[in-house]
């Protein structure tokens, strides 16, 4: 299904209430780069996790309404440039 997506690159996709990896997630956004809206909500941080070491330049939207186990100290993570990229 993965790949599926991909070849339609959508600017938009919804993937709330799925349980979608960490692994998954950074697959796909390392390779959707026109995304522009991603929901995410009712997934698991530890998924919404693959977000702090993507890059995601084209974003507007994102939306993590009832992420499971987020914290304040994970939001400040997510809204952080990334560590492991180039400026």
């Amino acid at each position: 299904m993965l790949s599926g997506i991909i070849r339609r690159q959508p600017i938009t996709l919804d993937l709330s209430w799925t349980s979608i990896s960490k692994k998954q997630l950074m697959w796909l956004i390392n390779r959707l780069q026109g995304l522009k809206e991603l929901i995410l909500s009712g997934c698991s941080w530890s998924s919404v996790s693959a977000l702090c070491s993507a890059s995601c330049s084209c974003l507007r939207l994102l939306d993590l309404r009832w992420v499971e186990d987020m914290k304040d100290s994970h939001l400040r993570e997510l809204i952080s440039p990334p560590s492991d990229t180039r400026p």
